[in-house]
């Protein structure tokens, strides 16, 4: 059975053996793509997509199967409506991977060399969503779940990794806005007043009582300052598009 140090080693690990095994069907995206590229926001699960696939039945057992055999033990799992979830404990180290299915998802490349780097592993070049998709997706996680971490991944991709938004997922996340079991549509105009809004409100003590946990405090320190200069360019970003 496969040994871990930390829970880096074992993520890291996991991404390029799903890599290696699964090849280009097997897209990364959410937290860890960030982590990769230097983010400091701590997450404990990991996201992929599986294309091309209809359903989630179609990846379940090869997904549990690959996981059975590094860990040689049986590995927890549930099936939502969106995704499953894979539940793994090692030496003390949990870690949840949580997989949905798509028939298509644009992906690029991107190494894990920093992070394998630093966990004494080899690395690998893996495929991970598109950039400006991710940022959409991000955008549309925020609007329905109002949480922190949504609106902080969604001012790295932008201010630091400069990227902009894919107009047509944006548009799809609005007119399908999921929320307390309802799904309603939504104008651009009200995303862009709702982002002013939270910007407006955002201080110190809201965003540290999220991310303290996901966050040394170093980097929190003067982070909400960063995030309204950053959220407030994209809002202007997105006024120019409904001219």
């Amino acid at each position: 059975m496969k040994e871990f140090k930390n829970f880096d080693g074992l993520v890291v690990f996991i991404i390029n053996h799903f890599s290696k095994v699964f090849k280009n069907h097997a897209i990364l995206k959410g937290g860890m793509v960030l982590k990769l590229l230097g983010s400091p926001r701590f997450t404990n699960d990991i996201d992929y997509v599986f294309t091309p696939f209809k359903s989630k039945k179609d990846i379940k057992d090869l997904i549990y199967n690959e996981l059975y055999k590094i860990f040689q033990k049986k590995i927890k799992y549930q099936i939502h409506s969106t995704c499953i979830r894979y539940y793994i404990e090692q030496s003390g180290i949990k870690l949840q991977i949580e997989v949905n299915t798509e028939l298509e998802c644009s992906s690029i490349d991107l190494s894990t060399f920093e992070l394998a780097s630093k966990n004494n592993q080899k690395s690998s070049i893996i495929r991970v969503m598109s950039y400006d998709i991710a940022l959409s997706h991000k955008l549309g996680a925020w609007n329905e779940r109002n949480l922190y971490r949504d609106l902080y991944d969604a001012y790295f991709m932008f201010s630091i990794l400069n990227e902009y938004p894919n107009f047509d997922i944006l548009n799809s996340r609005l007119n399908k806005v999921k929320i307390k079991n309802k799904t309603i549509k939504m104008s651009l105009f009200d995303f862009i007043e709702k982002l002013k809004k939270t910007v407006y409100n955002l201080n110190y003590k809201n965003l540290s009582l999220e991310l303290q946990d996901s966050m040394p405090e170093e980097v929190l320190i003067g982070l909400d300052k960063k995030i309204k200069i950053g959220i407030s360019k994209l809002i202007d970003y997105l006024e120019k598009q409904q001219l």
